[in-house]
């Protein structure tokens, strides 16, 4: 019987990724971490309540073959300098690090980003680029990689995923794709900047899961980039999601607003080599499937995140 321990399991991709387990491993048994801010008395045994960011606090004990690192605190929309996030962050690598060595799993896999990034590079991102990442988060990506690094100290085998725009049902509610959805939810105009011509690469929940299940076999370590592996511009974006049934929306241009985020293009060649990751979804495949699980619930994005404050202006990812 596979052993699992899962921080941020209660988190947007967690959720999908216990999902997947239980479903490709009914008899699994999977251990999920609380943070004690959002622990619920009546969440079921097999959720520990610790907080991550207190190492001197962490007292856990068991018998994991594998670890998934999902748990970490991300930015708000409106304030992602935010340094207590940074500090936060590195807090719950160095809390991650006690408990590989005290447990000493066969592997630990992390959830990091393509943040750690030049974020202004115009390079294709592969994972011989230097890491240079300039916002709280990001840097907190990288110091949690240089951290956990050193749990092949303790014979872990240890994977980082550096992930790109992920979406899906239960995704946060502060990015491009989740405000284009809730607009087109509700009939309004879906607004691009300048041409539209931005580029960004976005992958869909279930690709992300599947790539942490194949980084979790033997005989396997070092960093990955996980995307669709296919960028798309703003506008093809929106036209995907204009397109679907019962989504009522036009697309306008704001073209003396300057759209000042970076182009997104990920080298995904990397993953497939090292651990078989070949996404399935592309951009249309993916929007379908998420129009069509959110034509049969009632939420919006963000609405089954049940990340809960911790600091100001961020969210922990429980």
């Amino acid at each position: 019987m596979s052993k699992y321990l899962i921080t941020g399991a209660h988190g947007f991709i967690g959720r999908h990724l216990v999902g997947k387990i239980r479903a490709k491993q009914p008899d699994a048994e999977i251990v999920s971490t609380v943070h004690r801010r959002s622990f619920d008395p009546g969440q079921s045994a097999d959720s520990i309540r610790v907080d991550l960011s207190d190492p001197a606090a962490i007292d856990l004990h068991g018998d994991w073959e594998t670890i998934f690192h999902l748990a970490a605190l991300i930015p708000d929309h409106h304030d992602d300098d935010n340094s207590s996030l940074l500090n936060k962050n590195i807090q719950i690598a160095l809390g991650m690090l006690e408990i590989c060595r005290s447990t000493r799993p066969r592997k630990l896999v992390v959830a990091s980003s393509i943040a750690v990034y030049p974020p202004e590079t115009q390079e294709i991102l592969h994972e011989s680029l230097p890491i240079h990442p300039v916002r709280p988060y990001g840097i907190g990506k990288a110091c949690a990689e240089h951290i956990l690094s050193h749990a092949s100290a303790c014979g872990t085998e240890v994977v980082f995923l550096r992930l790109s725009s992920i979406y899906g049902l239960g995704m946060p509610s502060n990015t491009v794709l989740s405000l284009f959805i809730t607009q087109a939810s509700k009939g309004l105009p879906l607004t691009l900047f300048g041409n539209g011509n931005r580029i960004q690469d976005f992958v869909y929940i279930d690709d992300v899961v599947d790539a942490f299940l194949l980084a979790s076999q033997d005989g396997i370590a070092g960093v990955c980039n996980i995307g669709s592996g296919q960028s798309s511009t703003m506008l093809q974006l929106a036209e995907e999601i204009a397109r679907q049934e019962g989504w009522r929306t036009t697309i306008r241009f704001a073209p003396d607003v300057i759209d000042t985020a970076a182009n997104v293009r990920v080298d995904i060649s990397k993953a497939s080599l090292d651990i078989g990751y070949r996404p399935v979804y592309d951009l249309a495949k993916g929007i379908n499937a998420y129009h069509a699980l959110l034509s049969g619930h009632s939420s919006l994005p963000g609405s089954h995140n049940h990340n809960t404050p911790d600091t100001s202006h961020a969210r922990f990812q429980s």
